[in-house]
């Protein structure tokens, strides 16, 4: 049995836009990894890492 993950990187200019982002791929089944991470380099968009784990029942 071959299992898989899914992954995003989410990035928006603001902290509120990102959260949004987030909640909406955790209602469709991903969970973040780890913390937000800021990047300043490029006027402090802010990132976070999702994944999406296969279930039990595939």
């Amino acid at each position: 049995m071959e299992t898989t993950m899914e992954y995003k990187i989410l990035k928006r200019n603001s902290h509120s836009e990102l959260m949004g982002d987030v909640n909406e791929q955790i209602a469709k089944g991903f969970v973040p990894l780890g913390g937000v991470a800021m990047d300043r380099s490029h006027g402090g968009a802010f990132a976070q890492a999702m994944v999406k784990r296969p279930s039990a029942a595939e």
